[in-house]
């Protein structure tokens, strides 16, 4: 199957495939190229044909994807990937790239080590002691966490874990670990996180601060429904989009920042049109997660 998606790939975003290409990419022979060749054929007659002038089969006017889907995900996230230096070319499916740059603030990359220790203390249910670079100004560096899951938001991938210090579930940024050192097992319950299981519907819509073709754009760019964009997350992760894309700032149309300018409203494109349920269940989900604990303590006695 992934042979035949690698035609379809080139077929769909470059227009051509051949043999060699196929050979290269996962080293058959001339005789398995020529098999999955026709094995496609079968499959999607209409894709593509034989130009012997070009020698390679290019795709045909009635193609349609069969089997790597009608989305562009996959070719953008690549060309993201290798552009970002993340990817080298010779693992992603492209023959020729087009001109692409990606703008973004480079960072350091996390240690294998740690991202292994935390994807260990997760599998195996254990605790672990990381040293942890804090931007909320706390001297103390050291951790004493449970992990349990990991989380991707605002461009940062987080650590869920139980917090021994603050007998509470936090997020850890990947990023930010310094140093881990794994424990015993955790008697603290990952079910107790309730701001992790409990899921929440963001209805997202255009800022009404803004002009109706503004909003008629931004809802058909978002591919919103009834001019509403509806987004199911972990209450825990709500938080990032909430920050990623200013929701929160939608309603102020224009203020001064304490130096004479002013931000306008065409910078909030969007905003949370349940906010005071979105609120509510922050809270409520807090208070689950104290109640869980302190359960789990009286039954189990955590230490």
């Amino acid at each position: 199957m992934k042979r035949l998606e690698f035609i379809e790939f080139r077929l769909l975003w470059e227009g051509r495939v051949i043999r060699r290409g196929l050979r290269e990419a996962f080293q058959i022979s001339e005789q398995q190229a020529s098999l999955d060749i026709g094995r496609y054929l079968d499959a999607a007659p209409d894709n593509m044909a034989y130009d012997p002038i070009e020698k390679a089969y290019v795709r045909q006017p009635k193609f349609a994807p069969k089997f790597v889907g009608d989305f562009t995900d996959r070719y953008l996230l690549q060309l993201h990937a290798v552009r970002s230096g993340i990817m080298a070319k010779e693992d992603s499916w492209f023959k020729k790239m087009p001109a692409a740059k990606v703008a973004a603030l480079a960072h350091k990359p996390t240690p294998w080590r740690f991202i292994m220790g935390v994807l260990d203390a997760i599998r195996s249910g254990r605790e672990a002691v990381i040293e942890y670079r804090s931007l909320t100004g706390t001297t103390e560096t050291q951790k004493h966490i449970a992990p349990h899951a990991l989380g991707h938001g605002a461009g940062r991938w987080h650590v869920r874990a139980w917090s021994r210090e603050h007998d509470s579930f936090r997020d850890y940024n990947l990023d930010r670990i310094a140093s881990i050192k794994l424990l015993d097992r955790s008697t603290v319950s990952s079910e107790c996180d309730r701001a992790w299981h409990t899921e929440f519907e963001m209805i997202i819509i255009p800022n009404p601060a803004l002009p109706q073709g503004y909003r008629v754009t931004i809802a058909e760019e978002r591919g919103m429904v009834n001019n509403e964009l509806r987004c199911s997350l972990p209450v825990s992760m709500c938080f990032y989009l909430d920050i990623e894309y200013l929701l929160d700032l939608a309603e102020k149309v224009e203020f001064g920042d304490g130096t004479g300018q002013t931000v306008r409203a065409e910078r909030f494109h969007l905003k949370l049109k349940n906010r005071k349920a979105y609120e509510m269940a922050v809270s409520a989900a807090k208070a689950e997660t104290r109640a869980a604990l302190d359960a789990a303590r009286t039954n189990a006695d955590i230490s």
